[in-house]
């Protein structure tokens, strides 16, 4: 492949980092907390058990930020397996792109990628959606290759890579085993090779067979999003360019939906809608097969329709959108559409690391309530998620001083009481909950003293009350 396609995604893998390092040092967050329960117990052992304890997926990710946690103590240290992955997902999209279609296809794939809100999130996010999503992506790459020409390296890499991909999240085997499944058809003189490498990729994974299986906490996902037919069509869309978050009105926003579905309405015009390549076809395949196993799951049984959950069809998805771009006939047309997919996810992509679409800032939160609350007075703390640990140590991890908190989803009376001996209560409030508190926010012995509000894409409150 050119220097010039060499060239362009290494500029968007520089582009790709500088917009996820922000997100590296944001608080710790929602399922995040219990990843990090779990990776900062004591050994290897403990790290599986917390695993099967706690857990619907298998435990590779967790044993990476487990050793990226012996390395470093600071929270945000559980994260870096995401970041390596969310950055090297840029470069393998391209390669695999430029592979599959077209060498001009890969740059404008690479930038989808760089610049989507939702993979620029879920690289600084302790959770395996972005390695998964960049071994899936290698593994594809791998398999094109091995179509190409059999060499006993390409199939280690598929194997490799494959089961790497199962082993950070159960939702990678749809579109590996769909794409592996057509090169058997398509490729009959590759059939023996790829054979080879599945069963290889098989073996790998067999080590984790005997503790697959489910504690019953993916029910939650369809108590908290219900499946519907309106998601079927959003989510992957979500997935690609949007924000887990935010509504995809504003981010990517709806002048970037607009040039975009522009742009992959006049490709599917002048490609008349079929893959022409068998490596087409596979990419094709790989980018349906997520959103399709997903949905067949979900009505089968309990619901995974989340758009994080299609994370393993993003390299395949932004792959066929790069190869319907370069597919618009004329070339200033084609550069024109081009430039403007690129720059609108572009400014997407900036807009998701500013203050207004960053994580809850209980960082802030809790720096204001060390340099303002006095020893001994309480903190009413009225949680995002209304549960117990380790979902109420989000504002906890990031308190350098030791402050009575209680949590808002049990009564607070206590903490009120207590404040009449301490001289003030302080509350802690986001602006966004999944169910009401049950305790006390306000007590009409006390009056407001001071508050100070900490903006997100949900905000936190502090306030200081005071008896009268």
């Amino acid at each position: 492949m050119s220097a010039r396609l060499h060239g362009a995604l290494a500029a968007l893998t520089v582009a790709a980092l500088a917009l996820r390092l922000p997100g590296l040092g944001q608080s710790l967050y929602g399922d995040e907390l219990f990843s990090y329960a779990i990776v900062t117990r004591d050994g290897f052992r403990d790290v599986l058990a917390g695993v099967r304890d706690t857990e619907n997926t298998p435990p590779a990710f967790y044993v990476l930020s487990w050793l990226c946690t012996r390395v470093s103590e600071t929270p945000e240290a559980a994260r870096l397996p995401s970041l390596v992955g969310g950055v090297a997902l840029v470069p393998l999209t391209g390669l695999l792109t430029a592979r599959a279609f077209a060498p001009a296809a890969g740059p404008i794939a690479a930038a989808i990628v760089a610049f989507s809100p939702f993979s620029i999130y879920y690289a600084a996010e302790a959770r395996a959606y972005a390695a998964m999503a960049a071994c899936v992506a290698g593994a594809l790459l791998a398999l094109l290759l091995l179509l190409e020409r059999d060499r006993p390296g390409r199939r280690v890499a598929f194997a490799v890579l494959a089961a790497g991909a199962v082993w950070l999240h159960y939702t990678a085997v749809f579109a590996l085993a769909a794409a592996a499944a057509w090169a058997l058809l398509a490729r009959p003189e590759r059939r023996r090779a790829v054979l080879i490498a599945g069963a290889a990729a098989a073996v790998l994974y067999v080590p984790w067979l005997p503790f697959f299986g489910s504690n019953g906490l993916e029910q939650v996902i369809g108590i908290l999003e219900p499946s519907s037919f309106g998601r079927v069509l959003s989510d992957p869309v979500r997935a690609l360019v949007g924000h887990p978050d935010a509504g995809l009105g504003a981010l990517p926003g709806t002048v970037a939906l607009v040039v975009l579905a522009g742009a992959v309405a006049a490709g599917l015009a002048a490609s008349r809608g079929r893959a022409r390549t068998v490596p087409g076809a596979l990419i094709v395949i790989a980018a349906l097969a997520t959103p399709a196993g997903i949905g067949l799951y979900s009505l089968a049984g309990s619901s995974l329709q989340l758009p994080r959950n299609l994370s393993a069809s993003i390299p395949a998805l932004a792959a066929l959108t790069g190869a319907l771009v370069v597919a618009i006939p004329g070339r200033r047309t084609r550069a024109a559409a081009a430039l403007a997919v690129v720059a609108v996810l572009a400014v997407a992509g900036v807009r998701s690391t500013t203050e207004a679409f960053r994580r809850p800032p209980l960082g802030e939160a809790a720096a204001f309530l060390d340099a303002r609350a006095q020893p001994g007075e309480p903190v009413v703390e009225a949680l995002i998620f209304p549960a117990g640990p380790p979902l109420d140590q989000g504002l906890k991890l990031n308190l350098e001083r030791p402050h009575p908190i209680l949590d808002a989803s049990r009564p607070t009376d206590r903490a009120w009481d207590a404040g009449l001996r301490a001289g003030r209560v302080w509350v802690v409030r986001p602006d966004r909950t999944l169910a009401p508190a049950r305790g006390r926010l306000t007590d009409p012995r006390f009056v407001e003293a001071e508050r100070r509000r900490f903006d997100g894409l949900i905000g936190i409150e502090v306030i200081g009350y005071e008896p009268r």
